[in-house]
């Protein structure tokens, strides 16, 4: 009697093959077999957010994802996970140690540099309240009243930066602020490897110009480690222009 087996379809599968990238719409020169998440669709790709789109030569075809459904993301570096609703960073697995005096320490051993989805981040983050009404993406300080407001590097009073807003609300709402860690705009587009300042010109905006007038305060913000991504590692000291 001939053996039988049963090939699961792909579509029934949690681990999918790799994509090579996140879009709305289709890139164009496509090849056949290229396969990307769906991020809003539009275009060939409208009405199928979230899918997983795979060109077959000729045409286009939609994997609706389901909770647990797993792949990994060329062009973002990362594992990602559906959660049911969205694609996300596939969690963090954690490492114990033993302590010479017994005790089991619990840690983290990765963080993910490239946060999967616009305004996200990967790190260490906080909860503050709002001095003002602040978006993802404003760099605050924290001001005497114990808020977070937009920092602007033309004076000292409004300096230093701690951190970048990922989750903003208005004035005494309570934000999410990464304080260590990477961030994503995908507005942005730095020179990676450059640094990245406070500044002066907009309240709660970044660049990769240090800050030269008389009495502006120059703080290393972070660094670009991709056009739309910046690694956030405030220095806390200030050098103000003379």
């Amino acid at each position: 009697m001939a053996t039988q087996y049963r090939v699961v379809p792909e579509d029934q599968q949690s681990a999918q093959r790799p994509v090579l990238d996140t879009l709305n719409a289709p890139p164009g020169g496509e090849a056949k077999g290229d396969r990307y998440l769906v991020g809003t669709g539009s275009g060939a790709w409208a009405g199928h957010d979230e899918a997983i789109a795979t060109y077959t030569g000729a045409a286009w075809i939609f994997d609706t994802p389901a909770e647990g459904w797993e792949t990994y993301c060329i062009d973002e570096a990362a594992y990602l996970f559906f959660n049911g609703a969205a694609w996300v960073n596939r969690p963090v697995p954690t490492q114990n140690s033993l302590d010479v005096d017994g005790t089991i320490t619990t840690y983290q051993v990765l963080v993910n540099p490239a946060p999967t989805t616009d305004h996200t981040a990967v790190g260490f983050l906080a909860s503050f309240t709002a001095g003002e009404t602040l978006a993802a993406g404003n760099a605050v300080y924290l001001k005497s009243d114990g808020k977070v407001w937009k920092a602007d590097a033309d004076a000292a009073t409004t300096m230093p930066a701690i951190g970048i807003i990922e989750t903003g609300g208005n004035a005494d709402a309570t934000v999410t602020v990464l304080t260590h860690g990477f961030f994503r705009d995908d507005t942005w587009d730095w020179t990676v490897g450059g640094l990245v300042y406070v500044d002066t010109t907009t309240a709660g905006g970044l660049t990769q110009t240090a800050p030269s007038g008389t009495g502006d305060q120059v703080q290393v913000f972070g660094q670009a480690t991709h056009a739309d991504r910046i690694l956030v590692m405030p220095s806390l000291v200030l050098v103000e222009v003379a």
